[in-house]
């Protein structure tokens, strides 16, 4: 089997470099400090903590992220432009408008002269069928979870907390299955979304992944897991083994499993933003100088976005052979540990594990995909595959038949 590169250990390394762009815009800035007078989209505001930012705090209890701008970090507290509320636009002198001009609340277009104007009605969003379909699984299972909200990187995940978590049996060389090589997201009853690399490498093959296993935290206890075997593995088209572009692949299952209050699938991200509060998981090496470090128990680390420009000039920087140029169907993150003495990763054992957000449908949705890393604990970002560039593909593959 090939050495598939992608989770956790806790090694020391460099402190990182502060990332001073705004990730979720993906707008770069001048650095500001605390207290510093900052503005977005024309409304002032101050560069405050995280923390001393009521927007911020209400936002990520909304939708566990926000959507402001980074100003800096203290330390590794972000600090970001929080809106001044009180402000208000100074008021336009009155002036004797045509009577013929139309405004409305959705858009102030000028059509005194236009005989055609354009339409602004605001037309009904229509969600896709992945996130229908998700829903409609958790309705009909009466899926309500309780959030936990300080998940920290590097613990042992606990029973139920990830229930789309799935680990992929490959075949080995003893008539026996190993369940250690690579992971997977439970997405239906039926289909699973994991990494292209792990069955395109030298030594590896489609056919040697037999089964997935659900619905444990340790890996070996077979007694309370559900196997279900491998029907059909689709790699992506367009996957590309050098660069690691298009790094997706579907797995379906031969019968559905059983849904419960400790296994149930994720959602899928719909965006192709960098939320705040990913987290990644997976049974990988421990230990990257040793090979048999891998972890039975679930492991749990807490990551953060990097934009794609820095991601790639930091990771180009430290390839000296291979030039793997990270692009937007893709997506960086770093440990985003509180100790800068420590980092925690994406290390062997762990490709094709998602990386996830918390949701406030009642599990998570998958942000990325395990893909590889310049090293396990480095101190540039792993890779990851963006889910949200694939989502016309994905529901091309597992929701085709459903209107």
């Amino acid at each position: 089997m090939c050495q598939i590169s992608g989770m956790f250990t806790v090694v020391k390394t460099l402190t990182l470099i502060n990332f001073l762009c705004a990730i979720q815009s993906g707008i770069c800035q001048e650095p500001k400090d605390e207290g510093d007078s900052c503005q977005k989209l024309g409304l002032p505001g101050i560069c405050k903590k995280v923390r001393d930012c009521a927007v911020a705090k209400e936002q990520i209890r909304e939708k566990f992220r926000h959507d402001l701008l980074r100003c800096s970090f203290i330390g590794t507290e972000e600090v970001v432009c929080c809106p001044d509320l009180t402000f208000r636009h100074p008021q336009i002198e009155a002036t004797t408008l045509d009577s013929s001009i139309i405004w409305t609340e959705e858009a102030r277009i000028d059509v005194k002269n236009d005989k055609n104007p354009p339409n602004t009605t605001k037309k009904p969003v229509n969600k896709r069928i992945s996130e229908k379909m998700c829903e409609k699984i958790y309705k009909d299972n009466n899926i309500r979870r309780k959030f936990n909200y300080n998940i920290l990187g590097g613990e042992d995940a606990q029973i139920g907390e990830f229930p789309h978590m799935a680990a992929i049996g490959f075949k080995t060389g003893f008539d026996e299955i190993d369940f250690a090589k690579c992971g997977a997201s439970l997405i239906s009853s039926r289909f699973l979304l994991t990494a292209a690399h792990c069955f395109i490498c030298p030594g590896c093959s489609t056919e040697d992944a037999v089964k997935i296993r659900v619905g444990v935290v340790d890996i070996s206890a077979n007694q309370s897991a559900q196997d279900r075997d491998i029907k059909n593995i689709t790699i992506h088209e367009n996957y590309n083994y050098n660069s690691k572009h298009n790094d997706i692949a579907i797995i379906e299952l031969h019968d559905d499993v059983q849904m419960s209050k400790i296994v149930y699938p994720a959602c899928l991200h719909q965006t192709p933003d960098d939320p705040l509060g990913l987290v990644v998981t997976g049974w990988g090496l421990t230990d990257p100088s040793n090979t048999n470090s891998r972890s039975k128990l679930l492991q749990v680390a807490k990551l953060q976005a990097v934009p794609i420009n820095t991601c790639n000039d930091t990771v180009l920087a430290r390839q000296r052979f291979t030039k793997k140029v990270i692009v937007e169907s893709q997506i960086c993150a770093i440990s985003n540990s509180s100790n800068l003495s420590t980092r925690q990763d994406a290390c062997q054992g762990d490709s094709g594990s998602p990386l996830q957000l918390e949701s406030r449908a009642g599990g998570y949705d998958i942000v990325g995909i395990v893909s590889y890393g310049d090293g396990c604990g480095a101190s540039v970002p792993g890779i990851y595959t963006r889910v949200s560039a694939f989502l016309d593909w994905i529901e091309q593959h597992v929701w085709a038949n459903v209107e």
